[in-house]
Formats: structure tokens, sequence, C-alpha cells
């Protein structure tokens, strides 16, 4: 019955809708395809001196958490455009499969993402050009808005077109840290950290354009899902970083 309906709607569709639909699933796939490989080779370049080309779990890392945080997230970054090429090529039963295997290394990622901050703040550790206690709260508020932006999309995963960019939003807000290891190439980024900020935004701007030449107007999970990715700076170097009390958490928790 339901195949008959199918067919019988199908049939009194204006001749250019299947087309249009067509053609914007194929610009879909492209697009995201493009971005997903785009990440990847920004994580590669982030990480390759200190993890990719150094052995991965050979590479001198401080800690086994930290070991097991970069398995965590190279896996992430791996199943990005893994996920996008089994929607393009028609897969999609694979795609729901792997998606909760996705689900799953998710919540590790936040959990180890937490351990890792907090172990690496007790080190003392920071990126250049930032004090311990922006580091806490920007790599915090990092992963809460990773938590918050992939629960959203798993929760909306039967809407193709949200949970696509809910995802690479997800992902986005997790690059500073791979941008922030750029400095090995480009000296500039070592001396402006806004500069990540940055860059990190144009992954945001990208898609927003995207959004504006292929649809009538920007998508709602790309317009409030950017948003919380635009508040993870403000408020983590702005606010939080300065505030006295988040200045006392950092001190406690390097004791």
């Amino acid at each position: 019955m339901h195949t008959i309906l199918g067919e019988d709607n199908a049939a009194r569709r204006a001749p250019g809708e299947t087309f249009s639909r067509s053609v914007r699933g194929h610009r879909d796939d492209y697009f995201f395809a493009g971005m997903s490989l785009v990440v990847f080779a920004t994580v590669l370049m982030g990480f390759a001196h200190t993890y990719f080309l150094a052995g991965v779990f050979h590479a001198p890392l401080p800690s086994a958490i930290v070991h097991i945080h970069g398995a965590l997230f190279s896996a992430w970054i791996l199943l990005l455009p893994t996920q996008v090429a089994l929607v393009s090529v028609g897969r999609v039963s694979w795609h729901k499969r792997l998606g909760i295997f996705g689900a799953v290394l998710a919540c590790l990622m936040v959990v180890f993402g937490v351990l890792v901050t907090i172990d690496s703040t007790r080190r003392r550790f920071a990126p250049p050009g930032l004090d311990s206690a922006t580091f806490l709260a920007n790599d915090l508020m990092e992963m809460l808005v990773f938590a918050l932006l992939v629960g959203w999309g798993l929760r909306v995963r039967r809407d193709g077109d949200a949970h696509k960019r809910l995802i690479v939003l997800a992902t986005v807000a997790l690059l500073s840290a791979a941008v922030s290891r750029w400095h090995f190439y480009f000296p500039a980024i070592l001396r402006f950290p806004f500069l990540v900020g940055l860059i990190v935004d144009a992954f945001l701007v990208s898609l927003a354009l995207f959004d504006l030449f292929t649809r009538p107007r920007i998508h709602r999970a790309t317009l409030w899902g950017s948003l919380m990715v635009l508040l993870i700076f403000p408020v983590a170097f702005k606010f939080l970083g300065h505030a006295p009390f988040w200045q006392r958490f950092t001190e406690w928790v390097q004791r």
C-alpha cells in the first residue's frame, strides 16, 4: 500500500520537482564529501607532527589517557567521510548500522575529552598564547557543544538534511585543537590565537553559503548549530577564562 501510494504521489509531482530534488541531492553529496575531506585534511595537518607521523600509538604522548583520546578522535574523523560516502552510494542501511557505532564513539569521545582536558590542566599544559584557565574553559566548552550537537543530530536522524549538518558542525566544534597546531607550518597562528577561531569559522561560513545557494534560506540546523559553535570562543576567552571563580576552579584542578 505504501509503495503504491508513493508511486501515485510521485506521479502527481510537478515535472521539475523530482529533478530539482535529484540535483539538490547530488549537490549535497559533493559538498558534504568535500567538507568531510577538508576536515580530515585539517586534522591530519594539525596532528601530523606530534601524532600521525610520530607513529600514532608509538607517539611520545604524556599518558595512556591521551593515547586513547587520540585513537577515539581519529576514529571519528575517519568515520565522517565514510558515512558521507555510504549515503552517496546508496548504502543507507550500512550508514545506519555504522551510526550505532558512531553514537557510542561520540559518548566515549566526550568522556575521554573531558579526562584529557583535566589531565592537561593538572600538568599545566596550555597551547601557545593561552593560559591554563582559558584552555580549560575552551576545551570543556568544545566538548559540551560537541555533545549537544551530536545528541541533536541523533534525535533528528530521520531528517537527513538536519542530521548531516549537525554532525558536521559537531566535528567543526572540535577543530581548534588541530588548527592551533598549524604553528608548525604557519608561525603567525602561534602569535595570534584568535586566528584559530577565524579558520574554524570559515567552515561555518562555507556551510551557510552552501545553504543560501542551494535552498531558499539557511537551514535551521546550520543557523542554530553554527551559533553554538560561535559561542565557544567568546564564552571561553571573554567570560569564563577571566572569571575569578573559574580561576579558582582551575587552581583547584591543578592541585
